[in-house]
């Protein structure tokens, strides 16, 4: 699968196809390697050894993303500096990015997880509710690392209990959606080479605070959401994840369809 990586630095004047003098294309084609390994070693796929990886720079981000969307790319992925505000709305060059680009796209936050900039060990919270978008979320987390050196939970978060009157976390899923969110959540699990999936399923609690909860008590040093672009003509995609972004200082992967 081709990737083009665009380099866009508004300080300066572009310099045509190529980043010389930046590690980025060098980065691309080390993951998508790497990827292509665990492909092989974890699910028996075959995979060819060659990667292409493409690389531009640019001066103008909305120019750049509006430029490069019609020649068919399947998704976009964006890692800005300043990808998000104090108050979990995005920052505008985040707003200027996803502007020019209509198909889904990946928001990649870096944050302050250590182990997970230097390529270390990732222990993954997604969220799924049933939802096609949390089920895209749950299918970028399954493909971020390799099963042998990441941890991943699936999150649901119930609305109500007959059971349980008060706020908080349970260990099992009681009604047949519940069921059918997880067993779903596993299988795509099992695709991608997860033979265990760990569960968490929380009652009677909003859906930021159960995330942020469990984020904590599972040790996640990275979230990843699936969600849903709202209308508006600034980036929204909902109150959870702006709270949850208000709030949260380690990694985070958000999926919008």
């Amino acid at each position: 699968m081709p990737i083009t990586v665009m380099h866009v630095n508004e300080d300066k004047k572009a310099i045509g196809d190529g980043l010389p003098d930046t590690p980025l294309k060098d980065v691309a084609t080390e993951g998508a390697e790497r990827g292509s390994r665990s492909a092989r070693e974890d699910r028996g796929e075959d995979r060819p050894e060659k990667v292409e990886v493409l690389a531009r720079q640019e001066t103008k981000l909305d120019q750049a993303v509006t430029k490069e969307a019609p020649k068919g790319y399947d998704v976009l992925f964006v890692g800005v500096a300043k990808m998000c505000n104090a108050n979990g709305s995005f920052s505008k060059d985040v707003d200027r990015a996803a502007a020019g680009f209509e198909g889904p796209f990946a928001l990649v936050l870096a944050g302050n997880a250590v182990e997970v900039s230097q390529g270390g060990k990732l222990n993954i919270l997604v969220p799924v509710d049933g939802t096609e978008a949390a089920r895209r979320g749950a299918e970028m987390a399954f493909a971020l690392a390799s099963p042998k050196e990441s941890r991943i939970t699936a999150l649901h978060v119930s609305g109500h209990s007959s059971r349980l009157r008060q706020p908080g976390r349970r260990a099992g899923a009681k009604s047949n959606a519940e069921k059918a969110v997880l067993e779903d959540a596993a299988e795509l699990a099992r695709h991608y080479g997860y033979d265990e999936l760990q569960i968490a399923v929380h009652v009677d609690v909003a859906a930021e605070t159960a995330i942020l909860e469990e984020a904590e008590r599972c040790g996640a040093n990275v979230i990843v959401i699936g969600a849903g672009r709202r209308v508006g003509e600034r980036l929204y995609l909902g109150h959870t994840v702006a709270h949850v972004l208000k709030r949260w200082k380690g990694s985070a992967v958000l999926v919008v369809t």
